[in-house]
């Protein structure tokens, strides 16, 4: 095994004997594999394709950095380790972390929170008085990301981490539509 020693210093008391470790893989760049072939991420590549998308999006420069560190303020970041991290942490609290191989499933992760954040703006902006609001803001979402990626559009109604109750598949669609479901009794009041 080649890899660097821990040798007795400060914690001379503690150590009593020399033991091997392995360095930690360069934060800049990782090598993963997504089962079909290897393939080399670093956080330069994922900022690059980040930063078009938004660009695509028309999103205004500096309104969703690509985050490498916590800001603590419920804002997602990426981390490069084993693996390719999304985390958001609010507070000094993490808040969320998701992990993947696949620097395609990250970046969707990332493009989801910006659509929907521009989804909103465009719903404050065109709100329809009496309608409910979700219809105009779920198309918009949607809208935005076929404009991105057709796939990916469809990849925002089943979420990979989490796959909804029927009862809510059925909610959102009708919102969608503009059909009203009758809530269930224990719901009305």
């Amino acid at each position: 095994m080649i890899g660097r020693w821990l040798r007795p210093g400060r914690f001379a008391g503690l150590v009593t004997a020399i033991v091997p470790f392995e360095p930690a893989p360069s934060s800049r760049e990782i090598t993963i594999s997504n089962h079909k072939d290897m393939n080399t991420v670093s956080q330069s590549t994922l900022r690059r394709r980040y930063l078009l998308a938004c660009d695509r999006l028309g999103v205004p420069k500096g309104r969703f950095p690509y985050q490498t560190r916590p800001l603590h303020d419920g804002s997602p970041h990426v981390e490069v380790l084993d693996g390719l991290y999304y985390v958001v942490t609010e507070r000094g609290e993490e808040l969320q972390r998701r992990s993947t191989h696949e620097a395609d499933e990250l970046l969707y992760w990332l493009l989801q929170g910006v659509t929907f954040s521009l989804a909103c703006d465009f719903e404050l902006r065109h709100r329809v008085p009496g309608q409910d609001f979700r219809r105009i803001l779920f198309t918009k979402q949607l809208e935005l990301l076929r404009g991105l990626d057709p796939a990916g559009a469809e990849e925002s109604s089943r979420d990979r981490s989490h796959t909804p109750p029927s009862s809510v598949q059925r909610l959102s669609q009708s919102i969608v539509d503009g059909r009203s479901l009758a809530l269930p009794r224990k719901l009305r009041n």
